[in-house]
């Protein structure tokens, strides 16, 4: 009986390290969308519902994207015309609805590309900020955040450290506050050449 208790725990214990280093490895390494921009320059606007102290970490966040690989995030005031609209991607960046509710979720934003986020080209997205978290953040976390989510919306997912890894990077999470990220790490300007190459 014990030789069958211990080839039993053998056993067990062989497939929870197999499923825990598939788990992991899986996550590890799923740090891309499944899409991307089928355009070099990538347009985006500010709401005006979007307080203008938010306008030049928006716009520094993006170009914490730009020159990395063959993707360029662009300002546009406003709709220049109709045919913009039809010919280059956009992104919309407001405020999020139902700003208390993620507030009290403790979110901080939201990337979405669209039309499917999980495959194919992007044509257009929204970034959205949740102003009951980040408004009284410094102005360096504020860019981090929009960094982060601009990271989304180029094609980027989050980059989980799991246990075995100390990847730095702007795409996760936990590093978004981390004081030493200042933009896109050598980590993520990796994973969005690989995106993107020129």
């Amino acid at each position: 009986m014990k030789n069958l208790t211990k080839t039993k725990f053998v056993l067990i214990t062989a497939l929870s390290i197999t499923f825990f280093i598939g788990v992991f490895s899986s996550n590890i390494f799923a740090e891309k969308l499944g899409g991307k921009s089928g355009q070099y320059a990538v347009y985006f606007e500010i709401s005006s519902q979007v307080s203008s102290s938010y306008t030049s970490e928006i716009k520094d966040a993006a170009v914490n994207w730009n020159g990395i690989a063959d993707i360029a995030l662009r300002y546009r005031p406003d709709w220049q015309n109709v045919y913009d609209y039809y010919i280059y991607n956009d992104i919309d960046v407001q405020y999020m609805a139902n700003d208390a509710y993620w507030t009290s979720q403790g979110y901080y934003g939201f990337g979405i590309p669209g039309p499917d986020g999980n495959s194919g080209t992007y044509t257009y997205g929204d970034l959205y900020i949740v102003n009951g978290n980040c408004k009284n953040l410094s102005s360096h976390d504020k860019e981090m955040v929009i960094t982060h989510e601009f990271g989304h919306l180029l094609g980027l997912a989050h980059t989980e450290d799991g246990v075995f890894s100390a990847v730095n990077s702007i795409m996760d999470d936990g590093d978004v506050f981390d004081n030493e990220i200042n933009g896109p790490t050598g980590y993520d300007e990796e994973e969005l050449r690989d995106l993107y190459p020129y």
